[in-house]
């Protein structure tokens, strides 16, 4: 009895093709106005022009338009004897990730994303947050809906993935909640640290409260003692902890299938591929 089952994704992402300057350090000018290339110098320098767009509004304002949308496919084929004992397990086709949303810059130190998903026929908050302050100097305080400061595989976005998934132990690691953090680095950016308070709601906007619901204290301490020939020798060290206390006195650990198109038990007998598509 065998049952082959093949998953692919495809993920597409809208993101800026020219780069703009990095965030200033203290006493330097706003350097946010991004460079204005004519149409011959694009093609002199190999670059495209800004897409999507980014609206200067008032004040050093800014405004862009931000998304993604992954797609997962399942193509099975089975056997006779599976058949007989599953029943036809059939092709599928549906949404990992359909989120949409804006960022921009209030000023040269500020500055707030707004992005929702709606994968799931819901409205679920990802990244809604406001930022203000610098790394390099006082620290970058930030508030909203974002990630907690703790696992350096949670940080890295499912766009840089080697793999189509995050190992199973990450659903154990603090995720994205609502919270007050801070962020700071050294000059040369080799350590940084950040901490937060945060909660963690039972549904998936993370709201309400209830068996489940958590509030918590989280942190992380990170440093690169060797870095040679930038990063083709390096050293990275980091330290991450976080304190949590359940409301009720009770924590809700929820086991999740590896794609959205499957159940829970299904997951271990996935064969998976990955196709991503940028633009």
């Amino acid at each position: 009895m065998a049952t082959l089952i093949v998953a692919s994704s495809t993920q597409s992402v809208a993101q800026p093709l020219v780069a703009q300057a990095a965030e200033p350090t203290g006493g330097v000018p706003c350097l946010y106005e991004t460079v204005a290339f004519r149409p011959t110098e694009y093609a002199s320098v190999g670059l495209q022009p800004h897409w999507p767009r980014i609206w200067h509004l008032k004040h050093d304002a800014t405004l862009k338009l931000r998304g993604r949308i992954d797609t997962d496919t399942i193509a099975s084929s089975q056997s006779p004897a599976n058949l007989a004992t599953f029943g036809d397990l059939g092709d599928i086709i549906g949404l990992r990730r359909a989120r949409i949303g804006v960022e921009g810059k209030l000023g040269c130190d500020s500055r707030y994303v707004a992005e929702i998903d709606l994968a799931t026929g819901q409205l679920v908050p990802r990244d809604v947050y406001y930022a203000h302050g610098d790394r390099q100097s006082l620290g970058k305080l930030q508030v909203g809906h974002f990630r907690e400061p703790f696992s350096l595989e949670g940080d890295t976005s499912s766009r840089y993935f080697a793999f189509m998934e995050r190992l199973p132990i990450n659903l154990l690691d603090p995720a994205q909640n609502w919270g007050l953090g801070l962020f700071r680095e050294s000059l040369n950016a080799n350590s940084a640290f950040a901490c937060g308070a945060f909660h963690a709601g039972t549904d998936a906007s993370d709201f309400q409260g209830g068996d489940g619901s958590t509030v918590g204290f989280t942190g992380r301490l990170t440093t690169v003692p060797v870095n040679e020939r930038q990063g083709e020798r390096l050293v990275h060290l980091g330290m991450a902890f976080s304190e949590r206390k359940p409301e009720n006195g009770m924590i809700k650990i929820n086991q999740q299938p590896r794609s959205p198109l499957l159940e829970a038990g299904d997951s271990a007998n996935v064969f998976a591929t990955r196709l991503a598509v940028f633009w």
